[in-house]
């Protein structure tokens, strides 16, 4: 019996660089940041097709996607919270219209299982993804190194880890809702 192999989009939103990480058959075959020169509207729907288009669209169907979820605790003014909220709800609702199924990962859960330290810093995060997953994928940045963290971390939660994880940073994904998915040998059908 082949085991399975499932189609993971990890999404670390931010209205300056959207990280983006997709995994299929055990392989990191996308890591990019999103970023853009638009601004209001006009960025947040041109975030929200490119995610829709990685997580959602028909050739890349993901079996889960894995978000961050918002940092409460950041800076940037109440219009940069209150547009950052709105670009998680925008691409929480896609998810939830499609029926995709997703994960919520707070920031400081991501943190522990990349780094084992729940307040590690961004530096901490990047230096983390390369040293754990640089074999796999080609980091350059924060954004795609949280990516990548989530995306590592959903795998390691479905039982195909993209690297050995020490036991301290595995305790973190018991702390991650995680949607029931239908495992068997076929990943999720996709709808015509």
């Amino acid at each position: 019996m082949t085991r399975w192999q499932p189609r993971i989009t990890a999404i670390d939103p931010s209205l300056a660089g959207t990280g983006l990480c997709r995994i299929v058959d055990g392989k990191v075959v996308q890591l990019e940041t999103l970023k853009s020169k638009l601004t209001g509207h006009d960025r947040l729907a041109w975030i929200l097709a490119e995610v829709y288009s990685a997580a959602i669209g028909l050739r890349n169907r993901a079996d889960l996607v894995v978000i961050e979820g918002p940092s409460y605790g950041s800076q940037g003014g109440q219009s940069g919270h209150h547009e950052r909220a709105g670009l998680w709800w925008l691409i929480t609702h896609k998810l939830w219209g499609a029926d995709v199924p997703y994960a919520v990962v707070s920031p400081s859960t991501l943190k522990k299982y990349a780094t084992g330290k729940g307040n590690a810093s961004k530096d901490d995060m990047l230096i983390a993804a390369i040293k754990r997953w640089g074999d796999v994928a080609d980091v350059r940045d924060n954004n795609q190194a949280d990516a990548l963290a989530l995306g590592a971390a959903a795998s390691d939660h479905l039982g195909v880890p993209l690297a050995d994880m020490p036991a301290a940073s595995r305790v973190a994904l018991a702390a991650v809702d995680w949607p029931q998915l239908p495992i068997d040998d076929e990943p999720l059908a996709v709808a015509s």
